[in-house]
């Protein structure tokens, strides 16, 4: 690859087209389930931070936050030649850091923590995913 990355943070140019791409590069059995209209919400919803080479998305990180408490990074992608590439990640974190007005959970298992300690985040908040339908509030018994 020739060219340096280009990093921005809060990044309101990234399109629905561009995010599904970068998104199948890495999901391709889940390509079929997103649609452009609902990804272009997402992204008016959230912060993205880009890496572009070349004019060419390479990667994102998506957070969301509350804008005042909490802010959860939700997606981490990028394309397989820079995936595992750590000052590359290096990066990305550093600027979604910086972008973000409040404390920063990493809340994706699509990061390597090792690489995570490295760069000085601390595991901290473990978590639970419910893949089924919604229940009423006090039906927890």
């Amino acid at each position: 690859m020739n060219g340096e990355f280009v990093f921005t943070g809060n990044d309101k140019a990234v399109t629905a087209d561009e995010f599904i791409q970068l998104f199948k590069s890495r999901h391709p059995l889940e390509e079929d389930t997103l649609e452009p209209v609902k990804v272009a919400e997402l992204l008016r919803n959230s912060i993205v931070v880009s890496a572009r080479l070349n004019g060419e998305l390479q990667g994102l990180v998506r957070i969301l936050t509350d804008g005042y408490l909490f802010g959860a990074i939700t997606e981490v992608l990028a394309q397989p030649s820079t995936f595992n590439d750590a000052e590359f990640w290096t990066k990305m974190l550093t600027v979604a850091a910086s972008v973000c007005p409040t404390r920063l959970v990493l809340a994706t298992h699509r990061a390597d923590p090792e690489l995570l300690r490295d760069i000085g985040w601390e595991y901290a908040l473990p978590s639970y995913v419910y893949r089924g339908k919604p229940r009423v509030a006090n039906d927890h018994k």
